[in-house]
């Protein structure tokens, strides 16, 4: 997820002189882009650690944690998991945007690459 959010990011960032769309794109996972749950995804591998442990959210973590929070509440758990977003959420995340298929994930990316220049 890592890796796909700093390619995504850096893509975007490239595109900046063209204005490119980040939300609303298709591919869409319960109405939030895959770039979106791609960079939130990315984010809760870097931070559930500290998200866990905070009493009161900044606005970069409910950012995050809506979005990973609204695309796997009607999604099944791991086993053992409680609240999505204070663990390590990325193998729910990428079971949802590829159903563990690379060839759907490389799919997803390409066409997200595509309409956001569009």
């Amino acid at each position: 997820m890592i890796v796909l959010s700093n390619i995504l990011l850096r893509y975007k960032e490239d595109l900046k002189s063209t204005n490119p769309k980040w939300i609303g794109i298709r591919p869409l996972f319960q109405g939030y882009s895959f770039g979106q749950v791609v960079v939130a995804a990315a984010n809760n591998f870097r931070h559930h650690d500290e998200w866990a442990r905070t009493r009161k959210l900044d606005a970069k973590q409910k950012k995050n944690i809506e979005v990973i929070s609204f695309v796997l509440k009607s999604y099944p758990l791991s086993l053992g998991a409680s609240v999505q977003w204070r663990r390590n959420a990325c193998v729910d995340l990428l079971h949802l945007i590829c159903a563990n298929d690379f060839t759907r994930l490389e799919t997803n990316l390409f066409e997200f690459a595509k309409a956001m220049c569009i």
